[in-house]
């Protein structure tokens, strides 16, 4: 994992944790994905934004791989 790619998952990690402080999501609730480059970011499922860390965030090609 680059720096880029670093810094990109701790600032969605950080816009889940506002999302639940603000009441826009609760809990386990929704995910929250980015387009990157050929691929994209998304949040796991069933893991709660307060305990995920960048390394949990998936990333997947736009064909499923």
């Amino acid at each position: 994992m680059n720096e880029g790619t670093l810094a990109l998952r701790r600032e969605m990690v950080g816009i889940c944790r506002r999302m639940n402080s603000s009441g826009i999501n609760q809990g386990t609730a929704g995910n929250l994905s980015v387009r990157h480059g050929s691929s994209f970011l998304i949040t796991p499922s069933s893991l709660p934004y307060d305990l995920m860390q960048p390394e949990d965030l998936v990333e997947m090609g736009f064909h499923g791989n």
